[in-house]
């Protein structure tokens, strides 16, 4: 019984984990050509409306499921009967009850948000967001039904489903765009069809897997409306806001970026374009902390395991594996983009605008990769409702600092609160990850010298190259995907190749590292 409940486990972590990271990817990449067709005013109505869809995406994809699979998960312990009666029917009123409110809310609220904006077109788009809040508790309530039954790939497809609907509509929309004379506000009302789109194919094939596998019974029993509201909606909201670090600071510059850049003496035009030039910076964000946590965070389960041993020294190399996958991808990655912003801007945007704001902005990946993994670690250990206050730690101090900076810099200052806001995070993280590990084990120091020679090496490669190619024109944007790709994966290459060289990982390292065959390649 435990044997084949620890192989759906790994199954099922397995599944989530391939459909999260496509996902991001997806969500990510999708925006480059959004903006390649409707420019940065559009690609800037687009991201005004993106945090409310985010949201809900958050909530339904990870924060309300992982609350009812816990739910579900702590009343099959006790005994007791998870009825329709008894708990589908009453977890789906409080979900309803949630989502109905907060599109009630919005809805009220849109005029206001607009004002607040500086855009009062935005009304209307705000307003039919509130739509997307009412198909919430559908796909909450069975992706955390199928998750507290183990059946993750049910979970797995729902998010691939939405991910790929959602994706393929705003793309098709912004074609649409291109080729008539809409407004700039159809793209906003074009990317909550995509939304709701996305829900609606992912609640059809969950309602597939119900009637498939009726994971439900039928009868009567007690509910503790108490319990179930705290549960579903506590931690819902805790684990949502775990998850949406980078969305929460897109909040903040959603709210306070436009109105502080007409402060500038910018006219709203080229406001919009500026805001629509610093979010370009997001999708970078969002593809490089995927790169620089994934591997990582993919050998975190353990410690759970570990933890349910109570073998406090087994804790070591896992933790210690995470966090040095963690810092020493996401420092390459972030050295990589900053030498090759000029181009990797061109090439995706087609054009240099904001190239050194934007440079800034891409040291949140490193900071944003390393706060994540750490926070991970210490939600494993039991400090949910802590990394919940650090993230809203770092959404006010995002704000505040964008009413700061971003009057005297503009997308620099931006850039900078963004900066100041993630160092700040991830000090905090650390310091508590610190205090929870005093009396465990003590946490080896990183290998800062095999990182910094890796780095330097990579650095002094990419100058080089660019140094050679400054003397011939690259008028095509296929010649120049080329050139940026050899250049990627080469300098990724010796990055690896120079820190297996100044052996910046143990035998027992490399021996739950994937793509062995190539690090021994590399090294030899």
């Amino acid at each position: 019984m435990v044997q084949t409940e620890s192989k759906q486990l790994v199954k099922g972590a397995l599944f989530l984990t391939m459909a999260g990271l496509v996902g991001k990817v997806l969500g990510a990449s999708y925006r480059i050509p959004l903006q390649n067709l409707t420019g940065d005013v559009g690609f800037f109505m687009y991201q005004q409306i993106y945090p409310v869809l985010g949201l809900v995406l958050m909530l339904s994809l990870y924060g309300f499921p992982s609350s009812i699979a816990r739910l579900q998960t702590e009343l099959t312990d006790r005994g007791r009967s998870l009825s329709v009666r008894s708990f589908h029917l009453p977890v789906g009123f409080i979900l309803f009850v949630v989502a109905g409110s907060l599109a009630l809310l919005l809805y009220l609220l849109a005029p206001f948000i607009s004002e607040s904006l500086g855009d009062p077109e935005l009304v209307g788009i705000y307003q039919f967001a509130a739509l997307s809040f009412l198909l919430l508790p559908f796909t909450a309530l069975g992706r955390g039904v199928f998750q507290g039954e183990l059946k993750m790939h049910y979970v797995a497809m729902s998010q691939m489903v939405e991910q790929v609907v959602r994706v393929g509509i705003i793309i098709m929309v912004a074609i649409w765009f291109t080729t008539t004379s809409h407004s700039y506000t159809f793209i906003g009302k074009g990317a909550v069809w995509a939304a709701i789109g996305g829900a609606l194919a992912a609640i059809l094939l969950l309602v597939f897997g119900f009637m498939k596998d009726k994971p439900y019974t039928t009868g009567t029993g007690e509910i503790d409306w108490r319990y179930y509201i705290k549960v579903v909606i506590g931690l819902g909201v805790v684990v949502t806001l775990n998850h949406a670090l980078l969305l929460i600071l897109q909040i903040a510059d959603t709210f306070t970026l436009l109105p502080n850049l007409l402060k500038t003496g910018l006219s709203l035009q080229d406001s919009m374009v500026a805001k629509g030039i610093f979010d370009r910076g997001q999708p970078l964000i969002q593809l490089g902390s995927v790169l620089g946590s994934s591997f990582a965070l993919a050998v975190m389960p353990a410690i759970s395991k570990s933890r349910l041993q109570t073998a406090p020294s087994v804790y070591k190399p896992h933790i210690q594996t995470a966090l040095k996958l963690s810092t020493l991808l996401s420092f390459a990655a972030t050295i990589g983009i900053i030498l090759l912003f000029p181009e990797v801007n061109t090439l995706l945007f087609k054009n240099d605008a904001g190239d050194v704001a934007l440079r800034l902005l891409m040291l949140a990946i490193g900071l944003s990769s390393v706060a994540m993994t750490m926070m991970a670690i210490i939600q494993g250990l039991g400090y949910v409702k802590r990394t919940a206050v650090y993230i809203a730690g770092a959404f006010l101090l995002k704000w505040c600092l964008n009413l700061l900076f971003v009057p005297i810099w503009g997308i620099m200052g931006a850039a900078l609160a963004t900066i100041v806001a993630l160092f700040t995070l991830a000090i905090c993280v650390y310091y508590t990850m610190r205090q929870a590990f005093k009396q465990l084990v003590s946490l080896e120091r990183m290998p800062l010298r095999a990182m910094i020679m890796a780095g330097a090496g990579m650095a002094i490669y990419v100058a080089c190259i660019q140094f050679i190619t400054s003397y011939v024109t690259i008028s095509s944007r296929l010649l120049l995907a080329g050139y940026v790709w050899i250049v990627v994966v080469t300098g990724a290459l010796l990055y690896i190749k120079l820190l297996l060289k100044c052996h910046a990982f143990t035998e027992e390292e490399r021996a739950i590292l994937p793509f062995r065959r190539l690090f021994k390649w590399l090294e030899g």
